[in-house]
């Protein structure tokens, strides 16, 4: 028999292993055939061999063994040795040299502040504030980290109300910025529907409490502050508790829930928002303003409003306003002249415009007005004069669009002489204004061919902004538009819109049959205005949407996709790569009935 070779394992302890060299005897396959008896020596010798080896592999198997323990115990040291060396490592870290306030700036910019509570929660400092004692004491003390809260209040559990207290008492004294949602009334109440309830419909009966609209509506829904529970409308309540601390705040909600945490005139005395400066609020349309009274007349400090109506007694109170928004129509003249002689400091105005409201001839010009945003209501194009009736000398943004979606040309036969009418009174008062205008952004089709716009565009020298929006429009965007904004190097006074400097462009919804721009032309207008040599301001941003179609008949879109893609889209990733922001999304829907045409030109580039 072979004596067992033996390898010391450890030194320190003198483990072991012994390896049995001996060599395994080859087996005699022959003895596997069915022909195959073996004898009565052959069977002492069989039974012999297989004891010895059962012998061998109990010892292989306490040697794995033994090795086994002992790599547990190696695995053991090694791990204690690594976190030994991370400990060590953790007290050499430069983190630990970083000043507090160097530390909470990179909590504020590196993380989400504020409190989230929706569907989930999201609560980032919460997180921070439970690392080590270090970190959770700046950012306990980071006061910002805790100051901002987002809460639909139809979520909120009893263990969150417990939360967004540890929120306002660890953001102290900080400015409050709100958030506060009811997600299940806005499904009840919205649903993109703003008109009175059918008479025959199942709403009817409820429309007498303020409730009923729109055909998803229950008659059996239970009013919107029964919707929250008690959890909601107490955390509603510890807001207004710390109203004084409010700097801006956004309510979209029912009437009837914040009436059931502040009814008229008992705003707490202690916490009136007398630090708000932005506030926005959404309230069905048909619904008085909630806001009290007191509420009113103590937020002096506001200087942003947004609320769905124009209501005289909201706006009355807060004549320092800078920026103001009313979300639904504004239908009166009266109201539009009165805004301007309560609101002398406005800067910035958003108005839904009634189509058919009449304007007197001229309104007194508004000398501070520095941003417009007009949304004409009703289907058919704009016959509100209300340009014609405007002096804005310090308008430097404008912004036109349409709420219903749809092309006004296709409902009156007049559209075209209702277009021109409109244009004429914007390029009047461009000219009456005489203002620098700078951002020009234009929503669906205000303009009846190319030349309307570039008429507009020729008063408007000092746009560095554009953005045109002109769905389901052909004959604007033509290839005689883009050659008149592309740069003649030899002619520079003829030049349009020297300082341009971003420009957004969406095409879509054009019918097949349509002519599209070539488009070289389009590619011409960035390459030359990246030339430094032209322009002191070179263009810097270029977003193209362009959403085509084709057919088994007109092929156009699906051709242009091709020349785009092929010829334009390198050039411009070229000059991508030397500065120019760039933004491509352009595609072809195939109407034809060849799918496999369909499978390869309608993906986007």
């Amino acid at each position: 028999m072979q004596i067992p070779n033996q390898a010391a394992i450890c030194d320190k302890c003198k483990i072991e292993l012994t390896l049995v060299d001996t060599p395994i005897p080859s087996f005699d396959s022959e003895q596997l055939r069915p022909t195959y008896t073996p004898s009565d020596d052959d069977i002492t010798r069989i039974r012999t061999a297989i004891e010895q080896t059962e012998l061998e592999i109990d010892q292989c198997d306490a040697e794995i063994n033994k090795l086994r323990g002992m790599c547990v115990k190696l695995q053991s040291r090694k791990e204690k040795l690594e976190d030994y060396r991370d400990r060590n490592r953790a007290v050499l870290s430069p983190i630990r040299t970083l000043p507090f306030e160097i530390l909470a700036q990179i909590f504020l910019m590196g993380f989400d502040v504020g409190l989230r509570v929706h569907t989930d929660i999201y609560a980032p400092a919460l997180t921070l504030s439970h690392v080590c004692s270090f970190w959770r004491n700046v950012a306990i003390n980071t006061t910002k980290l805790w100051s901002s809260l987002s809460i639909d209040l139809c979520y909120p559990r009893s263990k969150m109300v417990a939360l967004v207290g540890l929120y306002l008492l660890w953001s102290k004294s900080a400015p409050l910025d709100l958030k506060v949602t009811v997600s299940d009334q806005t499904s009840h109440h919205y649903n993109g529907y703003n008109g009175w309830p059918n008479q025959d419909s199942d709403t009817w009966g409820d429309w007498g409490d303020g409730w009923g609209i729109g055909p998803h509506y229950r008659r059996d829904a239970r009013r919107p502050r029964d919707q929250l529970g008690p959890h909601g409308l107490t955390i509603l309540q510890y807001l207004i508790d710390n109203g004084e601390r409010w700097a801006s705040a956004s309510f979209d909600l029912d009437t009837s829930v914040l009436s059931s945490a502040v009814p008229d005139e008992v705003w707490p005395n202690s916490h009136y928002p007398i630090n708000l400066h932005f506030l926005d609020m959404a309230w069905p349309h048909w619904q008085r303003s909630p806001l009290p009274k007191a509420f009113l007349a103590c937020a002096q400090s506001l200087r942003s409003l947004r609320i769905p109506n124009g209501c005289r007694d909201t706006i009355s109170t807060f004549k320092r306003l800078r920026e103001l928004a009313i979300t639904t129509t504004l239908s009166s003249a009266a109201d539009l002249a009165w805004l301007f002689s309560n609101c002398p400091e406005l800067l910035s105005l958003e108005l839904q415009v009634d189509s058919f409201t009449e304007f007197p001839a001229s309104l007194p010009p508004f000398p501070q007005l520095e941003s417009l945003s007009l949304t004409y209501e009703e289907t058919n194009f704009p016959r509100s004069n209300l340009l014609s009736a405007l002096t804005l000398p310090s308008l430097t943004t404008l912004e036109f669009q349409n709420s219903s979606r749809r092309r006004w040309s296709s409902f009156l036969g007049n559209s075209e002489l209702d277009m021109a009418d409109w244009q004429r009174d914007l390029t009047n008062m461009l000219r009456r204004s005489a203002c620098q205008l700078q951002v020009l952004r234009c929503h669906d089709p205000f303009f009846a061919s190319d030349n309307d716009l570039l008429e507009v565009l020729a008063l408007t020298p000092t746009l560095t902004q554009i953005s045109l929006n002109l769905n389901r429009t052909p004959g604007v965007l033509t290839s005689n538009f883009f050659q008149r904004l592309s740069v003649d190097t030899h002619n520079l006074a003829d030049n349009m819109l020297p300082k341009l400097q971003s420009f957004t462009l969406i095409m879509t919804g054009i019918p097949p049959e349509s002519s599209l721009p070539d488009p070289e032309f389009i590619a011409s207008v960035i390459e030359s205005r990246r030339s430094q040599s032209v322009f002191s301001d070179m263009i810097n941003y270029f977003n193209l949407h362009a959403g085509l179609s084709s057919s088994r008949a007109h092929t156009s879109g699906r051709n242009w996709v091709k020349t785009f893609s092929t010829n334009i889209e390198p050039r411009l990733r070229a000059l991508e790569k030397e500065g120019l922001g760039l933004t491509l999304l352009v595609y072809c829907d195939d109407h034809s009935e060849d799918t496999e045409s369909s499978d390869e030109d309608g993906s986007i580039l």
